[in-house]
């Protein structure tokens, strides 16, 4: 899913504008700037419920053309002590996206665009120091300090509080599945290799099968398929299994 998504010559989100009406999707802040508005408002409330701290730190996970991040300052400028405290961190791996948001928050290399914290050659990960272009600079909308970082390790600690916001980010991250087996507990959901009849089930008794045993020696992740997809490639449609009161409750808090 990582290559998938940010190799640095293949990527999906890497090379191109994947949003809008010419791209594949569409997200909440690009509908309405009532949006980035509104989660502005609750930065503001968040921040004054710290007792109104002289520095915050706001980071955005996967900020997309930045269009979120754009209303969201334009919308709380004129709390003028909010606005002055506030620098703003992007943690966005892809160069294109960056450009993107350097245009969306109207950014300049201004004369303080160093004066934010410093990040030590150990901590940046070697794709941020790939990256030289659109790593700092200062919004014209309210004026506060931006940082672009490769990576959310790379955010060094700083000074005051730290509010965080990722929308739509998580549900894009690579993650382990799992499945709850009536005899066997809790199994990961995984993906084999298909034959010439179709994709192959893992015994999970074994774990993988033998074709997945193969590949695992190699270090590639495979992943199962459930046991009903299992019977309805074999068997045709098929009814999905009855749960007890037990087994919804675990499915609904998965």
């Amino acid at each position: 899913m990582q290559e998938a998504l940010t190799n640095p010559s293949n990527g999906y989100y890497m090379k191109c504008d994947v949003f809008g009406r010419r791209g594949d999707f569409v997200t909440s802040p690009e509908i309405s700037q009532m949006f980035g508005e509104m989660v502005g408002i609750w930065c503001v409330l968040m921040w004054q419920s710290l007792g109104c701290p002289s520095q915050l730190r706001l980071v955005e996970l996967g900020p997309g053309r930045g269009t979120l991040m754009a209303d969201l300052l334009r919308g709380t400028a004129g709390f003028r002590q909010f606005a002055q405290a506030l620098q703003v961190h992007l943690v966005e791996v892809s160069p294109f996206m960056r450009k993107q948001q350097w245009k969306a928050l109207n950014c300049s290399a201004g004369s303080n665009a160093n004066a934010g914290p410093s990040i030590s050659s150990e901590t940046q990960s070697a794709a941020e120091r790939k990256l030289p272009e659109f790593d700092q600079g200062i919004c014209a909308i309210n004026g506060a300090q931006v940082f672009w970082h490769s990576s959310l390790y790379a955010l060094s600690a700083g000074p005051g509080p730290t509010l965080y916001l990722a929308h739509e980010f998580l549900d894009a991250l690579p993650v382990h599945q799992f499945v709850r087996d009536e005899r066997r507990g809790w199994l990961e959901v995984m993906i084999d290799t298909a034959d010439d009849e179709g994709t192959q089930g893992i015994d999970s008794r074994s774990g993988l099968s033998s074709a997945g045993q193969q590949l695992s020696q190699g270090g590639v992740p495979l992943v199962m398929q459930k046991p009903w997809q299992q019977q309805q490639q074999q068997q045709g449609p098929v009814e999905l299994p009855q749960h007890n009161q037990q087994q919804q409750q675990d499915l609904h808090l998965r």
